[in-house]
């Protein structure tokens, strides 16, 4: 009966390691396709800021970025809630995805949008302007939303209204 229970334990014991073995090397997998979906962001990016003339500033999170304007007052922080004129549209067709209707303005709690927009848009002040290019990573990632394919770098232009 000993020999049986011991033999039990050996197979929980080592389903267990395998199941752990198998959990680290999806990780491990994970971890790398979100490495390389980054790379290919960052050469898209790259590729369309050559392209342009807008000079645009590399910031450590992966966005890319251009002030037009600065802006005066406080930046937001990444809590706070804004209100903005924006236009948002794929890197990929150009098409834009999302504005603001003409002389309106959105509130948004920064802390509920993507965060390209809470790592972007305090970078400017109250009246400044802002252009955003978001790697997939730091927008919608693997996932589709509204229109918006699955990997797809964005381009914002943020103006913070308040």
């Amino acid at each position: 009966m000993r020999g049986v229970r011991y033999m039990f334990l050996v197979m929980v014991a080592s389903l267990a390691l395998s199941a752990c073995s198998k959990e680290d090397n999806n990780d491990e997998a994970e971890q790398a396709a979100i490495a390389e979906q980054a790379a290919k962001d960052e050469v898209l990016i790259l590729d369309y800021l050559s392209k342009i003339t807008m000079p645009a500033v590399e910031h450590s999170s992966g966005i890319y970025y251009s002030v037009i304007q600065e802006g005066s007052g406080e930046n937001p922080t990444a809590n706070s809630t804004v209100t903005v004129k924006y236009e948002g549209w794929l890197l990929s067709t150009k098409e834009v995805f999302d504005a603001t209707e003409e002389d309106k303005t959105a509130a948004f709690s920064l802390n509920s949008v993507i965060k390209g927009w809470q790592i972007g848009v305090p970078l400017i002040k109250t009246g400044g302007k802002i252009r955003l290019y978001i790697p997939s990573g730091l927008a919608y990632g693997p996932s589709a939303s509204s229109g918006i394919p699955a990997n797809s770098v964005l381009i914002f232009e943020v103006e913070l209204v308040s």
